[in-house]
């Protein structure tokens, strides 16, 4: 598995429990996310990594980080990952 694979299957298992989490806001899901990724990587012994508000360019500004990215065996970045997440105002579990 790539890591693009890996953050598809990600997302895929983030769908199967979705209506099982709450998110309160962006950081809420980035979280679960890497989560995510982490059991990925333990359960398939894959050789990479996950790191969050990984800096992008030199610099102490946070926007210049990622939420997510995940690295390989070099810690050269193969996946940046932002998100965006606005929960429904409608929802009433929130």
């Amino acid at each position: 598995m790539n890591a693009v694979e890996l953050f598809a299957e990600s997302l895929a298992r983030l769908r199967q429990q979705y209506s099982q989490v709450r998110f309160f806001a962006e950081r809420d899901l980035v979280w679960t996310v890497q989560l995510i990724i982490l059991d990925l990587i333990a359960e398939q012994k894959l050789p990479f990594q996950v790191f969050n508000d990984y800096p992008m360019l030199p610099g102490t500004r946070r926007s210049l980080s990622d939420d997510l990215v995940i690295l390989d065996q070099n810690e050269i970045v193969q996946v940046a990952i932002e998100f965006k997440y606005e929960p429904d105002h409608r929802r009433r579990d929130i």
